[in-house]
C-alpha cells in the first residue's frame, strides 16, 4: 500500500485530499498540532489514516515524523492560508509557510519521494512572498534532481473553510441573518474579481498532477466574479435581497490588495471543474444554514 504523508490535516485542503486518497486505498498519515481534541473529531471517519503530531516551525518533531514515517509521496498543505492574518504576522508567515517549507523539503529529501507543495497565484504580501519562496526553492532541488512539484490554486472554497475567509464570512452571515441571528454583514469594497473553486474538486486535480512528472502546475476555474457577485448569489440562495442587509464601511483586510486573481488549469491537467458558480455558493449557504438549523 503506498504511503502519504499530509502536513496540516485540520486544513481545509487537507480534508478533502486524505478523504479521496484513502477511498482510493492509500496508507494515509496526517500532521496535527497539538491542541483542542475536538478540533480533529472529523478525521476519525477517514480509513487507513493515522495522525500524528508534528508542526513546520519544530524541526525535532519533523525529524520524529520522519523516523516514524517513510512514505512514498508528501503533500504540504500545512501554513496560514489567510493572506489578511500574514499582514499581521509577516515574519511567521515567512517561517511557516516558506522556511517551514524548507525545513520538510530538505528533511525528506529523496529521490525516491515525491514532494508536492500547496502553493497560490497570490504572489502579493506576506502570504505571496512567503509561498513564493518556498515555490522557488522548490524549483531549485527539481534542478538538482529531485521529484518536487508546486501546485499554484486559484481561490477555492468549501463549509470546511474558516470564517475568517471572504467566502464564509459572507455564508454563515448568511445564515444567521435567514435564522434571526444576527441582522446585518458589514463589509468593504467588492470590487476584486478571482476564482471561486470548489476545494473538494480541487483535490481531484491534485490527484492527477500527483502522476504527472514534478514541475509547477497551476489550478483554476478559469470563471472569475466580483465579490459582489458572491454576496448577491448568496442571499439569493435563500431568496433575500443582499442590499436589505449588507452596510458598507472602512473594513481594513489587508493594505495591499490586487484587481483581479484568476488562472488557467495547467494544459497538461486533464481535471477541469464541474460545479458552477451557483452550485458552489449554494452549497456553502445550505451547508451553513443546516449549522444552525
Amino acid at each position: 500500500m503506498t504511503k502519504v504523508l499530509v502536513t496540516g490535516a485540520t486544513g481545509q485542503d487537507a480534508f478533502y485530499l486524505m478523504k479521496k486518497l484513502s477511498h482510493l486505498g492509500f496508507e494515509v498519515y496526517g500532521t496535527v498540532r497539538g491542541g483542542d481534541p475536538a478540533r480533529l473529531a472529523y478525521l476519525r471517519d477517514i480509513p487507513f489514516l493515522t495522525l500524528i503530531q508534528a508542526d513546520l516551525l519544530d524541526y525535532t518533531s519533523l525529524v520524529s515524523v520522519a523516523t516514524a514515517v517513510n512514505p512514498d509521496v508528501i503533500f504540504n498543505t500545512a501554513g496560514m492560508t489567510s493572506p489578511p492574518q500574514c499582514w499581521g504576522m509577516p515574519e511567521l508567515a515567512v517561517q511557516t509557510n516558506g522556511v517551514g517549507a524548507l525545513r520538510l523539503l530538505e528533511i525528506y529529501s529523496n529521490p525516491n519521494i515525491k514532494f508536492i507543495q500547496f502553493g497560490s497565484i497570490a504572489e502579493f504580501g506576506p502570504y505571496g512572498a512567503s509561498k513564493l519562496y518556498a515555490e522557488i526553492m522548490l524549483n531549485d532541488y527539481r534542478e538538482r534532481g529531485f521529484p518536487v512539484t508546486t501546485i499554484k490554486f486559484a481561490g477555492h472554497h468549501s463549509p470546511r473553510r474558516s470564517p475568517q475567509f471572504f467566502s464564509r464570512k459572507v455564508t454563515q452571515a448568511v445564515a444567521e441573518i435567514k435564522t434571526g441571528k444576527t441582522k446585518e454583514l458589514h463589509l468593504g469594497d467588492l470590487s476584486r474579481i478571482q476564482d471561486w473553486g470548489a476545494a473538494d474538486e480541487f483535490m481531484d486535480a491534485v490527484i492527477e498532477i500527483m502522476n504527472l512528472p514534478a514541475g509547477t502546475y497551476n489550478v483554476g476555474t478559469d470563471d472569475p466574479r466580483s465579490l459582489q457577485e458572491f454576496v448577491e448569489q448568496a442571499f439569493g440562495v435563500l431568496k433575500m435581497d443582499w442590499q436589505n442587509y449588507v452596510q458598507f464601511g472602512h473594513v481594513s483586510v489587508q493594505p495591499i490588495d490586487v484587481p483581479m486573481l484568476t488562472t488557467k488549469t495547467h494544459q497538461s491537467v486533464a481535471w477541469r471543474p464541474t460545479r458552477t458558480f451557483e452550485e458552489l455558493v449554494e452549497w456553502l449557504v445550505r451547508a451553513d444554514l443546516d449549522l444552525l438549523l
